[in-house]
């Protein structure tokens, strides 16, 4: 029988919460000192098409980094558009997991997006022995999985639809007969508000997402205290979630934050189970280390000294910010004002310790520790272990990030360098992507542009200010 990632390509895309630059920063954060990013060693098991692999490579060219899966098309298109950006920091395997020993290599930073619930009880135990005989001393392995009690609620449509499709093999009539379902069942209005909401967002699913996550054979959620003993098991320790946010009981009343550090009893894996609890979390994000590693917890303000900040919040009064998320904070504080305007005004460009403590001055330098921390655990600062791979400035001749520049050619969303996909749909926009090699200067993108403009000539302002735009999107390199 073909394997179902064969039979369905799945819909990739690049995860910044799986880039080392991220996944350093929060293990700094946490006490530990894993490998430079600049030149470091990634391994990402289930890696796909290479979408979410292929822009570190770029972004990293003194790293070397590896993909493996089992399915062979994915990795087959990997391997090509590899090859046709002449990457050679980065090599793709088609590869059974259940194969992977020690000699494949060490590793500094793993990723395991979508695997471990989706796999067989002998794959996950295979994957977590995998992180532990290969992941440096020192190093970070990221693994996503499905929880409870969130995904008590997803299995309530996944059932249905399970029921409906029984005895179908055929892909597209499984995922035909199940969205149909989902569908009947959704403009029925059922009673019960909770399943409303569920058939909704099952409603929404991105087709492949729905035959390889809810369709699928094997979707095995576990309760996040048992995600972390499977993990001890295999010699591995709970370092933080991929994004720190998750992990704060700040959202809550001080009731409430106070009764979950009294059941928590001073143990930081019961605190988070019971946040699940009160979240109804379905997904968790979790980044593991050697359980010999010393992680600190909480993490200590000082070792956001050595990291870089970056920030989208805009003011929306004299002392208050809010990011386009909706995080904010509000500070009479002149040193805070300062400190968060002077990241917006960078953004996207992360800025250095250094840099932002020179700017908020002596005054500030002793709340600027504290300050990063606390607005990067409410979402409304990012941390970065590396300068940004990107320029915000537009050189003479400009050249946009090589993988964009296919991408644009091609239709497909546009990857960034702050390693997320935007949407363009302009034609000219995505024109002027494809020309940006770093060979043309404004003369030669004007006349290279004309023809797709029709009669109306091209002004060298509107140049000007589409090519600021990218910048602001992290397409341009430095």
């Amino acid at each position: 029988m073909a394997f179902a990632y064969d039979q369905v390509l799945y819909n990739s895309q690049p995860m910044a919460q799986t880039h080392p630059d991220h996944t350093a920063a929060l293990a700094i954060l946490f006490g530990m000192n894993p490998a430079p990013v600049e030149r470091c060693r990634v391994l990402e098991l289930g890696c796909g098409n290479g979408v979410n692999l292929i822009p570190m490579a770029l972004a990293l060219p003194g790293s070397r980094l590896a993909g493996v899966d089992l399915a062979e098309a994915p990795i087959r298109m990997a391997q090509a558009l590899a090859e046709e950006l002449k990457l050679r920091n980065c090599v793709f395997h088609h590869l059974d997991l259940m194969e992977l020993t020690a000699a494949f290599g060490e590793f500094d930073y793993i990723i395991a997006h979508g695997v471990y619930s989706w796999v067989p009880a002998g794959v996950r135990d295979k994957l977590l022995a995998v992180c532990r005989a290969l992941l440096a001393p020192g190093g970070v392995a990221y693994v996503s999985y499905n929880t409870y009690p969130g995904c008590h609620l997803r299995n309530i449509v996944r059932d249905m639809m399970q029921y409906q499709t029984r005895g179908v093999t055929d892909p597209e009539l499984r995922l035909k007969d199940a969205t149909a379902l989902v569908r009947f069942l959704a403009s029925a209005e059922p009673t019960s508000p909770a399943l409303r909401e569920e058939l909704r967002v099952v409603a929404a699913r991105d087709p492949s997402v729905l035959f390889h996550d809810d369709l699928s054979e094997v979707n095995h959620p576990v309760y996040f205290h048992q995600f972390i003993e499977h993990a001890r098991e295999h010699g591995l320790e709970f370092v933080a979630e991929a994004q720190l946010s998750a992990m704060q009981e700040a959202a809550y009343s001080a009731e409430v934050a106070e009764t979950v550090r009294l059941l928590a009893q001073g143990d930081r894996i019961r605190k988070q189970q019971y946040l699940d609890f009160l979240k109804c979390r379905r997904f968790r994000q979790t980044l593991l280390c050697h359980r010999e590693t010393r992680v600190e917890d909480p993490p200590n303000a000082q070792n956001v000294r050595r990291l870089w900040a970056a920030s989208a919040a805009t003011p929306v009064s004299d002392e208050e910010f809010r990011s386009p998320d909706g995080a904010s904070i509000r500070s009479n504080l002149p040193a805070v004002k300062a400190a968060i305007a002077y990241l917006g005004r960078a953004w996207p460009r992360a800025v250095s310790f250094e840099e932002l403590e020179a700017e908020v001055g002596p005054s500030g330098s002793e709340i600027l520790p504290d300050l990063l921390l606390r607005t990067c655990a409410s979402g409304l600062v990012e941390l970065h272990a590396m300068a940004s791979p990107f320029t915000v400035e537009v050189s003479e001749r400009p050249r946009a990030f090589a993988l964009a520049r296919i991408q644009a050619a091609s239709g497909a969303p546009i990857t960034t360098l702050r390693h997320s996909d935007v949407e363009i749909q302009d034609r000219l926009a995505r024109e002027l992507i494809r020309l940006l090699d770093g060979a043309r200067d404004r003369a030669a993108l004007l006349r290279d542009l004309q023809p797709l403009a029709g009669a109306e000539p091209l002004r060298l302002e509107d140049l000007e200010r589409n090519l600021a735009k990218l910048a602001h999107r992290a397409l341009l390199e430095a």
